[in-house]
C-alpha cells in the first residue's frame, strides 16, 4: 500500500467517529495518527490485533514500574526513571507503527 493510499484512508471521514475513534478495515495499521496529528496516535479498532496491542501497551507502560515497586527496592527516582523509560519506548513504537513505513512500497 502506498503512502498516498494510507493518507487517503486516513482522511476519509467515514473512518472516524465523532469522538475521534478510528475504524477503517482497509487500513493495515493498528496504530494511526489522530485527526490532529500533533495530538499523538489512536488505535484502528477495525483491526483484530487492536486488543492485544492495547493490552500490551498497558503492560509495557505500567508493568516495569509495578515490578520495580513490588521488588521492594524501589526508590522514588528509580520508579520515575523506570516509568519514563517504559513510556518512551511505547511512544517510539507507536510512532513507528503509525508511520506506516512497514506497509508502504
Amino acid at each position: 500500500m502506498s503512502r498516498e493510499e494510507l493518507d487517503r484512508l486516513w482522511r476519509d471521514p467515514r473512518c472516524w467517529s465523532p469522538i475521534g475513534i478510528h475504524r477503517c478495515p482497509a487500513d493495515p495499521r493498528v496504530i494511526v495518527p489522530k485527526r490532529a496529528r500533533w495530538a499523538g496516535w489512536t488505535l484502528n479498532f477495525a483491526r483484530p490485533a487492536v486488543w492485544p496491542v492495547l493490552l500490551g501497551s498497558l503492560l509495557l507502560a505500567a508493568g516495569p514500574t509495578v515490578l520495580v515497586i513490588m521488588s521492594g527496592r524501589a526508590t522514588p527516582l528509580g520508579a520515575t526513571l523506570t516509568t519514563l523509560g517504559s513510556v518512551t519506548l511505547l511512544v517510539a513504537l507507536s510512532a513507528w507503527e503509525a508511520s506506516g513505513s512497514r506497509f508502504t512500497r
